[in-house]
């Protein structure tokens, strides 16, 4: 009773009506949300989602984007100007980083990312992300990004990484929190 008690007073939820997962990732980036997730990114928060079980998988909406530049800036004691706002940080698209195995070795580096939406029977249902790119670096992790429409980020759909060998990793995209 209480956990419903406290979903209606912040307005999460009104008996009876479903809110559709959507709803909770921000689809307009207005000068306030732009400030608002630069504030959340100079106070310490880092703007990545890290997606639940095994090898990192990490995903971003525009609103962590935004939060993410702001970390980066604060941790170089730089100020970051929301009019000078990169569009493609803007971008109505969810980007998904999945991490190779630690060994690098060819078998398990990912070769593709794609979407499985709830409740889809077959392959032939993944959505394939719009484009992709592999990270090679010595400062950051190896993987490989790639670029989803915001619209298909649905709660329940499940982000599948393939690796070279052919195995697949699963994970089941929970919108709680997500902006």
């Amino acid at each position: 009773m209480r956990r419903w008690i406290s979903r209606v007073l912040w307005g999460l939820t009104i008996p009876g009506a479903a809110i559709p997962a959507q709803a909770q990732i921000v689809m307009d980036m207005t000068p306030a949300r732009i400030a608002e997730a630069i504030a959340l990114g100079t106070s310490g928060e880092d703007g990545a989602y890290r997606m639940p079980g095994g090898v990192a998988v990490y995903f971003w909406t525009p609103f962590s984007r935004v939060t993410q530049l702001a970390w980066l800036a604060s941790k170089r004691y730089e100020k970051i100007d929301p009019a000078l706002m990169p569009g493609q940080t803007l971008a109505q698209e969810i980007r998904v980083f999945a991490e190779d195995a630690e060994d690098n070795e060819p078998d398990e580096m990912v070769v593709a990312i794609v979407l499985v939406p709830a409740g889809a029977k077959g392959r032939e249902q993944a959505i394939q992300p719009t484009r992709t790119e592999r990270t090679v670096g010595k400062d950051h992790d190896s993987g490989m990004i790639a670029y989803f429409y915001i619209e298909d980020w649905t709660e329940g759909a499940e982000v599948r990484v393939i690796q070279g060998n052919g195995d697949e990793r699963k994970h089941r995209i929970r919108l709680k929190g997500v902006r």
